[in-house]
C-alpha cells in the first residue's frame, strides 16, 4: 500500500511540474531571461547565467562543494543524493544595468521568472532525483556606429540582437558508499537568438539601405557530472558516548563498594594476610580505571565538541558538445521613408533554414565547504572553461578561455532559537571574480562582484523565503570599450514536504 501511494504522490508533482513548463513555454519564449541590455552578449552565446539558486548566490554563487537535505543545489548533482524532503524552489529575478563609456551612460533594468525546479529522496540520505527548468544565457543589446566613407558618405551601423538559451534539466545523485556521492544532469538546451544588422547610407541616395535578420533556434542535450566527498573523521563511536562511560564509571564504582565491604569483615581476623593486599590491589586497580574512564570522558567531550565540524570536497565535469542549431537568415534593401519608416525594396539573399552545431566547451569546477554545525559555513569554488574551443557553424568567434573564483559563507547564529526570530535568519556573503571569455581590443574583460543575502524560515512550516543581492562591474574604459555596472536580486523561496517518509502506522 505503501509503495502505491509513493507512486501516486511522484505522478502527481510530475503532472503539476508538466503543467508549471507548458504554461511557462507558452506564454514566454525567453523563460527567466531578463532584457538585459549590454553589448557584450553579442559574443559567443550571450551573458552566461549563473547556474546557482537564491540560496547559492548569496554566497557569490557558491555550490561545487556544497550539500544540503533541504535544498536543491543544481550546481552539483551529487548533492541530490542529500536530499531528505521533497523539496520545491522558485525565484523572482531582477536586474539594473547601467552602461558607462567615454561620455555616455545609459540605466535600464527588467525584472523575470527566474527558475523553478524540483527534488525527491528516492531513498533519503542515498539516492535524490531532481528536474527543473533555468536559464542558461541572454542576449540583449542595441549598438550604432558610424563612419565617414569617401565614396558613399556617411554609413551607419546598426547591431540589435535578443533572445537566449533555456535548459531543462533532469538529475540524479547517489551515494556509492559512506561519504562519497555522484551525479549527473541531462539539461535540453533551447531558445531562440534573433540579430539584425542593418547598413545606413543616410547621405547616398544611389544605393539602397541593407538589413540582415538572423534566426537561430537551439535544442539539444548537454551533460554535466558531479562529485562530492565529505571529511568527517571526528564522528564518535558508540563504544566513546558519554553514556556508555558513565554506566562503566557506576558498574566499576559497584565493584569497588563490594570490595571494601568485603573488606571490613574479615580485615580483622585476616590483619597482615596476603588476601587483605589482594584485595586492596584490586580496589587500587579498579580505582585507575575509573580514573582512566574519566579521562577517557574528557577527551571524547572534547571531541564531541569538535565532531560538527565536516569538510566537503566536490568538483565538476561539463562535458564538451556539439549542440544542433538552425538557423533562417533573410537580407532585405530597403529605403526610409518621409516619416522614418523602413520601405522593402527587395530580397536580396533568404535562407530558409541552415542546419549547423554550436560548440560548447569543456568546463571544470572544484569546490569545498566547512562547515560547523547549523552555524557557520564557508567554502570556495574555481571553475574553468575552454572557450577558445567554441564554434558557432564552424566560425570560432575569437573567445578566449574563461575563470571564475568564488568565496562564500552563511552564518546562523541559532537555528532552534524560539525567543528571537533575528536568530534564526540564515545570514549569507559572497564574492566573485570572472576572468570572461571575451578579449577585446586587446584587453581581458573581467567580471567581479560582491552578494549578500537572507534566509527567512517560516515558524511551523518547513518554508524559506531567501533574498539575494548582488553588486559588481564588468568591462573597462580603456581601449574605448565600455564598463557594464549591475545591481542583481533574486527572490527565492523554497517549500519542503515530509513525502516518502515511510510512516510507523499505515
Amino acid at each position: 500500500m505503501l509503495g502505491i501511494k509513493k507512486v501516486i504522490r511522484v505522478i502527481k508533482v510530475i503532472k503539476e511540474a508538466i503543467l508549471i513548463i507548458s504554461i511557462t513555454l507558452i506564454t514566454s519564449s525567453t523563460f527567466g531571461q531578463a532584457n538585459i541590455n549590454s553589448p557584450y552578449s553579442r559574443y559567443g552565446v550571450g551573458d552566461l547565467q549563473s547556474e546557482g539558486f537564491a540560496r547559492n548566490l548569496g554566497m557569490g554563487g557558491l555550490g561545487i562543494g556544497m550539500t544540503s537535505p533541504f535544498n536543491v543545489n543544481f550546481l552539483n548533482p551529487a548533492s541530490y543524493s542529500s536530499l531528505v524532503l521533497t523539496t520545491f524552489e522558485g525565484a523572482l529575478q531582477g536586474n539594473i544595468t547601467s552602461l558607462d563609456a567615454t561620455g555616455v551612460n545609459s540605466t535600464s533594468g527588467s525584472t523575470s521568472f527566474g527558475y523553478f525546479a524540483f527534488g525527491f529522496p528516492i531513498k533519503a540520505t542515498k539516492w535524490g532525483l531532481s528536474f527543473g527548468l533555468l536559464p542558461y544565457s541572454s542576449i540583449g543589446y542595441n549598438i550604432t556606429d558610424a563612419e565617414s566613407n569617401s565614396d558613399l558618405g556617411n554609413v551607419n551601423y546598426t547591431y540589435q540582437g535578443k533572445g537566449g538559451i533555456n535548459q531543462f534539466y533532469v538529475g540524479t545523485g547517489y551515494s556509492l558508499f559512506k561519504n562519497f556521492r555522484v551525479g549527473v544532469n541531462a539539461s535540453y538546451l533551447f531558445g531562440t537568438i534573433n540579430e539584425v544588422r542593418t547598413v545606413a547610407l543616410p547621405d547616398n541616395v544611389y544605393y539602397f539601405n541593407t538589413r540582415t535578420t538572423d534566426e537561430t533556434t537551439v535544442g539539444d542535450f548537454h551533460f554535466n557530472f558531479g562529485l562530492q566527498y565529505t571529511l568527517d573523521s571526528l564522528k564518535l563511536s558508540h563504544s566513546d558516548s558519554i553514556l556508555m562511560i558513565r554506566r562503566r564509571v557506576v558498574a566499576i564504582n559497584q565493584e569497588i563498594n563490594a570490595l571494601k565491604d568485603s573488606l571490613a569483615r574479615c580485615e580483622k581476623g585476616l590483619a597482615g594476610t596476603a588476601v587483605i593486599a589482594t584485595v586492596k590491589d584490586s580496589i587500587a586497580s579498579l580505582k585507575r580505571q575509573i580514573d582512566a574512564q574519566n579521562e577517557l570522558k574528557s577527551h571524547v567531550l572534547v571531541r564531541r565538541a569538535r565532531r560538527d565540524w565536516s569538510l566537503n570536497l566536490g568538483a565538476t565535469l561539463f562535458l564538451a558538445s556539439d549542440i544542433k542549431v538552425s538557423k533562417t537568415s533573410l537580407t532585405e534593401l530597403f529605403i526610409y521613408s518621409s516619416d522614418g519608416f523602413v520601405v522593402v525594396k527587395d530580397t536580396a539573399q533568404n535562407i530558409a533554414a541552415e542546419n549547423g552545431v554550436i560548440r560548447l566547451p569543456l568546463s571544470v569546477g572544484y569546490g569545498f565547504t566547512m562547515r560547523k554545525g547549523a552555524k557557520w559555513l564557508f567554502g570556495a569554488d574555481v571553475s574553468t572553461q575552454n572557450w577558445s574551443d567554441y564554434r558557432s557553424f564552424g566560425v570560432s568567434d575569437s573567445l578566449v578561455n574563461s575563470m571564475r573564483y568564488t568565496i562564500g559563507a552563511q552564518y546562523t547564529p541559532d537555528e532552534r532559537s524560539i525567543s528571537s526570530y533575528l536568530k534564526v535568519i540564515q545570514y549569507r556573503l559572497g564574492f566573485h571574480y570572472d576572468q570572461t571569455y571575451l578579449n577585446l581590443k586587446n584587453s581581458g574583460l573581467n567580471d567581479y562582484g560582491v552578494s549578500i543575502g537572507f534566509g527567512l524560515p517560516m515558524r511551523k512550516t518547513l518554508t524559506v523565503i531567501h533574498f539575494a543581492f548582488e553588486v559588481g562591474k564588468m568591462g573597462t574604459l580603456v581601449n574605448q570599450l565600455l564598463e557594464v555596472n549591475y545591481f542583481r536580486f533574486t527572490l527565492g523561496l523554497s517549500l519542503g514536504d515530509v513525502w516518502f517518509l515511510k510512516p510507523r502506522v499505515d
